[in-house]
């Protein structure tokens, strides 16, 4: 039997009692204090004690099973934090990559009342309003056609077309990315601004879907040219009008109406030489980088020198033929043609073409031949005769 364990309660005399001090007792041993000689309290029964290891064990067992629920517990999600309330008639703008939820639709709307309400939202959005964006809906489904400057607005549009209210069946993005109407305004007159032929001149540029159309008056006919041209080199425009007239500066106008003394009279710009219309079929030949010839037939009409119109067809080798259309001008003083590439009519795969500019060679008033270029990746040099 093991031993058991005794207390002594003479607090009065016994530091043993004082002291709380555990006695153990043998088996079969008087339960007396070896002190006091008082009797001793027994603390447990002998022999079913509970062993001394098993206390700290169990305390041990919960803090490590506290620790592991702790460790392993499912954390709460973050709560954001509130945004701020958006201004009037405004939805606030989405994160790269992350468009805005579509709002749950409210109203059921005409085809009429859907594409009038996504026109005025679009126009509402400062990054969009100066965008060619076309609306168009077909039973509840909206199509986005145009041109936006960045895929972000490119998607941001599409969400907004789902954001007035209105229950939408669809949304189909034709929408491009590229330069607006507004930055090619800008780049056009950049251009012109670099240009000392064209710097001070009162050119007028209007562009809409990517088409310009310039007005105004240039101070020559090969100005005139040069605008045109130049505007149609600018990346993402389609077409060129050239509306711009002609009115040469007087002597009188460059000096104020006071002729320098010993100075020669500025003379007006001579009237434009007489010359028979290019209109008619020329024929000939279109030389590439490499050498290579390749028949070429070109239909012109010209009703007036400003109004020149070339349908061109070129014999592809080994494919069909490649036939595309030109406007532009003659001038007239020094022959120069200048014809601004407006679309295919048929393009052969791979195929790519460009303006074409070069000098009207007339013989007794009537145009004979005519040599320029063809400017295209392949590069190209054109022969022609009219026949």
């Amino acid at each position: 039997m093991a031993a058991a364990e005794y207390k002594c309660v003479n607090f009065a005399v016994c530091n043993k009692a004082l002291e709380h001090e555990v006695i153990e007792i043998e088996d079969g041993e008087d339960p007396v204090c070896p002190e006091c000689a008082s009797r001793l309290e027994p603390l447990k029964p002998t022999g079913t004690g509970v062993p001394k290891w098993l206390v700290p064990a169990l305390v041990g067992l919960c803090v490590l099973g506290l620790g592991l629920w702790f460790a392993l517990r499912p954390k709460p999600a973050p709560v954001p934090a509130p945004a701020p309330a958006p201004r009037a008639g405004a939805v606030p703008a989405p994160g790269p990559g992350k468009p805005l939820p579509p709002v749950p639709p409210s109203v059921d709307c005409t085809d009429t009342q859907l594409a009038g309400n996504i026109k005025e939202r679009l126009a509402h959005e400062e990054d969009l309003r100066n965008t060619p964006i076309q609306v168009d809906v077909t039973n509840k489904t909206v199509i986005l056609s145009g041109t936006v400057e960045s895929d972000l607005a490119r998607n941001y549009a599409a969400d907004l077309a789902q954001r007035t209210g209105c229950h939408v069946a669809g949304v189909v993005n034709d929408l491009k990315v590229g330069p607006s109407d507004k930055s090619i305004t800008g780049r056009i007159h950049q251009a012109f601004a670099q240009n000392a032929s064209l710097r001070n001149q009162p050119i007028l540029v209007e562009v809409s879907h990517a088409n310009v159309v310039l007005s105004g008056s240039v101070s020559e006919n090969i100005a005139r040219t040069v605008a045109a041209t130049t505007a149609s080199q600018i990346p993402g425009v389609a077409t060129v009008t050239n509306n711009l007239t002609v009115h040469p500066v007087s002597s009188s106008a460059s000096t104020g109406g006071v002729n320098p003394p010993n100075t020669a009279r500025i003379s007006r710009e001579p009237p434009p030489a007489p010359h028979a219309s290019l209109t008619g079929t020329w024929m000939g030949s279109y030389f590439t980088c490499a050498g290579a010839e390749t028949m070429i037939r070109m239909q012109v009409t010209e009703p007036t020198p400003d109004d020149v119109t070339a349908s061109v067809e070129i014999a592809v080798p080994n494919a069909p033929s490649a036939s595309f259309v030109s406007h532009g001008i003659l001038n007239t003083m020094n022959g120069f043609l200048a014809l601004q590439f407006n679309g295919w009519q048929h393009q052969p795969p791979g195929f790519t073409m460009g303006n074409i500019g070069g000098f009207v060679t007339f013989l007794d008033g009537a145009p004979s031949r005519f040599s320029g270029v063809i400017r295209s990746p392949g590069c190209g040099h054109v022969q022609l005769r009219r026949q």
